[in-house]
């Protein structure tokens, strides 16, 4: 994944909810903080006790307001209005 941020250089990544599943917990976190690029993640229901807190302090997307980034909201649950307005 490394690799792919460092050459196409995204605005954001953004890792989905069950990182730790699999047992690779630590190499999931992380990708938290060894990014080069803006990281959003989510807990997911399968992610270990120990890492849930960790992707909600440095993912964001588990709060109630959104991360806006360039004029786009990530998460919530509540949208920023004019956010669909905008889409037509």
């Amino acid at each position: 994944m490394k690799s792919l941020v460092t050459e196409y250089v995204p605005g954001v990544v953004l890792l989905p909810g069950d990182l730790t599943h699999l047992g690779l917990g630590k190499e999931a976190l992380a990708l938290l903080h060894s990014l080069p690029v803006r990281v959003l993640a989510v807990p997911g229901n399968m992610d270990a006790a120990f890492a849930v807190g960790e992707i909600g302090r440095h993912g964001g997307l588990g709060r109630t307001e959104p991360v806006v980034i360039d004029g786009i909201s990530f998460g919530g649950p509540r949208q920023r209005e004019g956010d669909l307005d905008e889409l037509g």
